[in-house]
């Protein structure tokens, strides 16, 4: 555990300091990345902006355990949201699956959230930018029903309380 702390720390401060070596020191470890760390390679990956690394999300989700899930699921919908439409929808898809069908309610809690935080961020910036765009309407539009879907689904009664406020 310590021995994850230490690398955990180098990547995020080589992270800070050069993000192609970090993403370089990531790719090495990539390949058998241990649980705890996958937080810290998700956070390279969506910080250097490209959709090619969303494969190292979907790879791992089932491994990303606790409130990892939180980061872990927020990276990848930084990706998400950069990717072409039609490989957009079939990652909202995959997303939706964990929401409603993932045993752990930490990990559908992680996922419906990074959603609605995705589809909070689009109409904030809708209406700060005073524009209607057709785009940003309809992908608020489908984010609101896959979160009311989800929910429907949900029969933890912690995580409805949780979603009342969404």
């Amino acid at each position: 555990d310590s021995a994850y702390r230490c690398i955990t720390a180098a990547l995020n401060l080589l992270q800070a300091l050069d993000i192609n070596t970090a993403l370089q020191y990531a790719n090495k470890m990539e390949p058998n990345c241990p649980e705890p760390l996958l937080s810290t390679i998700g956070s390279i990956y969506a910080a250097k902006g490209n959709a090619e690394f969303a494969p190292f999300f979907e790879k791992n989700w089932d491994k990303v355990k606790g409130f990892g899930a939180f980061d872990f699921f927020g990276q990848y919908v930084q990706l998400v949201r950069i990717m072409p439409e039609m490989q957009m929808t079939l990652a909202i898809d995959n997303l939706k699956k964990i929401a409603t069908d993932d045993q752990s309610p930490l990990k559908r809690f992680a996922v419906t959230n990074s959603l609605y935080r995705w589809k909070k961020e689009i109409t904030k910036t809708a209406d700060e930018e005073s524009e209607t765009d057709t785009n940003n309407s309809l992908l608020v539009d489908k984010l609101n029903q896959i979160i009311a879907h989800i929910i429907s689904k949900e029969s933890n009664n912690q995580l409805l309380n949780y979603y009342r406020n969404f």
